[in-house]
């Protein structure tokens, strides 16, 4: 049987935000296990296994046949993609998916098993016959993109197609010291110029201690605003948009309240308040951390050693109380800047429906007028570009401790893939006018 087997993929190259076709052929066959692979950066495997029985001209395909069981079950066009998780060879566990080698295409091998294979211990524990196989590359820069390392007191990188005048996007993360590209470098692909930004724990820049005692100067940003209008095929006309997630997010909303040249923020599953840091501009503070309201006896381990943070940040009823209104910021007042809230409502890390409902909250009372609230119920944390595997519980750089970040896997990849292209139409609309999403 395996001589008249073959998968079939729309692209051998794609960009990872796309969507593919796969399927699959074979005269005799019937029930089968597909299985997807791939190796990331850091020697980390992923994968998948879906079981599925051909109809009766011996095909497969992923658009209209239906997983019997696996890591999915159901029609799911992608699931070898988003479906994947950490392999059980990885020498620790918990790893997180994540693309840092942006010039590289994430390489993911896909194999037809002519044994019904339900879960990825069984398909470590023995031989199985493999019936065919192929290759995928799945790329995060587009051709014509081009990746510039930037010195703005560290090297940072700058993504932009060089093919048009680009709109300016800068790009942060949270609690990972240093920065990841793979937004960056997807944002680029449709269109910006996006600025991967690191902001602390990277030589250069300050470490965690120092940026929790001194705080954070948002001067900062100008350096990467300045560096940017600099460059010709930047277009900074209608100012500069900045994503944040979680740690980062209150940072980004305070320099909204101060830096003129901000026009759009995406916030994601993050804070309206500050968090463990004061916030300065230009030496003098700015917006001060509200201590006092963190909850230190909320932090809970479970038995598997895996860490729950959602209770330990602080929960303010009233942001303007005199406890509360030190580590408020005037984003909301902010009328000539767009805000995009994004919010797993199952992020185990932080309450980010109870943040993103503040903020709705403040931005009616201010009657602002361009906000958007999006809410995903069963989505976690960290809400990444579509077809992402979901990273439920993972330990990483600059954690010293287990993370669950929360969220159901078939929820939380549908909605990396609505809030994506909700992200790249809200971007395109306010810094080029355009809203004609690519996806």
């Amino acid at each position: 049987m395996s001589e008249n087997v073959k998968i079939h993929v729309s692209a051998a190259d794609s960009i990872s935000d796309q969507p593919i076709t796969i399927s699959v052929s074979g005269k005799s066959m019937q029930r089968v296990t597909l299985h997807s692979h791939t190796t990331i950066d850091n020697g980390n495997a992923f994968e998948c296994v879906a079981v599925y029985q051909a109809d009766g001209k011996g095909n497969i395909d992923l658009h209209q046949s239906e997983s019997l069981g696996g890591n999915y079950t159901g029609i799911e066009p992608m699931g070898l993609i988003w479906g994947m998780k950490p392999s059980p060879a990885n020498k620790k566990p918990f790893a997180r998916f994540v693309k840092l080698d942006v010039t590289s295409p994430l390489v993911v091998r896909l194999r037809v098993y002519e044994e019904s294979i339900f879960t990825l211990e069984r398909l470590s524990s023995g031989h199985v016959g493999e019936l065919a196989s192929t290759q995928m590359n799945r790329w995060f820069m587009a051709k014509g993109t081009k990746r510039i390392p930037v010195t703005v007191k560290i090297d940072n990188n700058f993504s932009l197609n060089t093919k048009t005048c680009s709109p300016a996007v800068v790009v942060l993360f949270g609690g990972f010291p240093g920065t990841m590209e793979y937004k960056a470098a997807l944002l680029s692909s449709h269109g910006f110029a996006a600025f991967a930004l690191a902001f602390y724990g990277e030589p250069g820049l300050q470490p965690s201690d120092d940026l929790y005692s001194n705080g954070f100067d948002l001067d900062y940003f100008n350096k990467v605003f300045d560096y940017l209008s600099s460059v010709p095929s930047v277009d900074t006309r209608r100012g500069f948009g900045v994503c944040c997630i979680s740690f980062s997010s209150f940072i980004v909303l305070t320099a909204a309240a101060c830096l003129n040249r901000v026009s759009c923020v995406i916030w994601i599953n993050g804070f309206t308040q500050a968090i463990m840091m004061d916030l300065k501009y230009r030496g003098k503070k700015f917006i001060q951390y509200p201590e006092k309201n963190i909850n230190f006896d909320a932090l809970t381990v479970g038995e598997d050693g895996v860490s729950r943070l959602r209770g330990y940040f602080p929960w303010i009823d009233d942001p303007f109380a005199p406890d509360a209104i030190v580590g408020l910021s005037d984003f909301y007042r902010r009328k000539n800047v767009s805000y995009l809230f994004i919010a797993g409502l199952n992020d185990e890390n932080v309450a980010s429906e109870y943040w993103a409902n503040q903020a709705e909250k403040l931005l009616k009372m201010a009657n602002h007028p361009s906000y958007k609230i999006l809410r995903y119920p069963g989505a976690g944390h960290l809400i990444e570009p579509p077809f992402a595997p979901h990273n439920a519980i993972t330990a990483q750089k600059g954690q010293a401790i287990i993370m669950n970040w929360g969220g159901e896997m078939i929820p939380h990849c549908r909605a990396q893939e609505d809030s994506w292209t909700e992200q790249i139409n809200f971007l395109r609309e306010n810094l080029t006018g355009n809203l004609i999403s690519k996806l």
